[in-house]
């Protein structure tokens, strides 16, 4: 999976972009500035072997700068690890291509296991020509955490509104498009077939008698009257 890259990240990868094309024009100042981004740049040759890498690197190298350069992932990474950074390695030299993807990498410095946003592409002369690669490393594990903690959040509240016949819905007025968990289809007797996601498709299967109270009871929550809507409908389920 692919983790899309936050305004953040776009601007911080627009900047490594510009300051590693024209590192070698004003090389003492580019490097004071990728040295203080919090995280791993680095450029290789078409070879594969480090010309440069930002102190950031030096905790997932687990080596000093200058025993990385002139270096290759051999000399850091176990085999399998490297046969894939080898393999991506070789579509952005060869074919010109730009690879973005996660990769799980262990921490020299610490030996923990962390999870990064790859950013890797070709690095051109004037001519157009590629002469290495450049790319980055962003450490997005603490999301990733959040992210599966999250997911065991809603799988959990799935399977407590499944056991207890409780529907979740969300209904964005501006735009009128009401979405619904699969119980509420259940509950109103509804095919996700024939659900248009608008509003008149819960209206219409509200029992008649309680239309016009319910619909009241939705106006008064939406000019500020009741701060909580709470509504008791019985649906036209089968009619």
């Amino acid at each position: 999976m692919v983790f899309p890259m936050t305004s953040g990240e776009s601007s911080l990868y627009s900047l490594i972009n510009s300051s590693v094309i024209s590192l070698g024009n004003r090389e003492i100042e580019l490097q004071t500035i990728l040295s203080q981004l919090d995280c791993v740049i680095y450029v290789k040759d078409r070879l594969g072997c480090y010309t440069y890498v930002n102190e950031r690197a030096q905790d997932l190298f687990g080596t000093s700068v200058d025993h990385i350069i002139g270096c290759e992932d051999s000399d850091f990474f176990d085999s399998e690890v490297v046969k894939e950074l080898k393999c991506n390695d070789r579509r952005v030299i060869e074919f010109g291509e730009t690879i973005r993807r996660e990769e799980k990498m262990v921490v020299k410095s610490n030996g923990e296991t962390r999870i990064y946003q790859s950013v890797k592409q070709p690095m051109r002369d004037e001519q157009g020509q590629i002469i290495g690669l450049y790319g980055f490393y962003i450490d997005i594990t603490q999301f990733k955490q959040t992210e599966d903690t999250l997911n065991q959040i809603i799988k959990h509240l799935r399977l407590a509104t499944h056991i207890s016949g409780v529907g979740i819905w969300n209904w964005d007025i501006a735009q009128d498009k009401l979405v619904w968990d699969d119980q509420m289809f259940v509950l109103y007797g509804i095919s996700k077939e024939n659900f248009r996601g608008v509003y008149e498709d819960w209206s219409t299967n509200v029992y008649p008698k309680d239309l016009k109270r319910t619909e009241e009871e939705i106006q008064a929550a939406l000019r500020g009257s009741e701060r909580y809507l709470s509504i008791e409908q019985r649906s036209d389920y089968g009619n």
